[in-house]
């Protein structure tokens, strides 16, 4: 998700806009354009938000869960069907609701999507910890450098 070039709306066309109203965990899929098939799931901290036509909002019911979902779509060959679905690389491209609706998806028991999550977490733990570290040696190799050349 980026927030780069958000469009803020006021209270009345927020009401107005109602029924595209996204809530925490609601998988948001790019359904036109030259981003079809990009997919995120939906943070706190970016509520309140709606979508405009071009962004169909997939709420997972109980049996599903969010991340689970998230990375399912993200998956090589389901982007890749998803593409082809869209006829991507065509004049118009596009994913339509029916199509969605119809749309196979994996579902294992809840206990292991919630394994899968917790495994997941702890990858994008470690991944911000080996950044933070690379940044750390970096910054220290960079002051060296100056200590050393200036």
């Amino acid at each position: 998700f980026k927030s780069k070039n958000l469009a803020f709306i006021d209270e009345v066309q927020a009401v107005k806009l109602s029924n595209v109203e996204v809530e925490k965990n609601d998988i948001l899929l790019n359904i036109t354009g030259a981003s079809v098939g990009r997919v995120c799931i939906m943070l706190e901290s970016i509520l309140p938000a709606r979508v405009n036509q071009h962004v169909m909002i997939i709420r997972p019911k109980s049996d599903l869960n969010p991340n689970f979902l998230e990375r399912f779509l993200l998956n090589y060959k389901v982007k890749k069907k998803l593409l082809s679905i869209s006829g991507f690389g065509a004049t118009r491209e596009a994913i339509t609701k029916s199509t969605m609706e119809n749309f196979n998806i994996i579902i294992p028991p809840i206990e292991l999507q919630n394994e899968f999550q917790d495994k997941l977490n702890d990858i994008k733990s470690l991944k911000k910890k080996i950044f933070f570290d690379l940044n750390k040696k970096y910054e220290l190799s960079h002051s060296l450098k100056n200590k050393l050349f200036c």
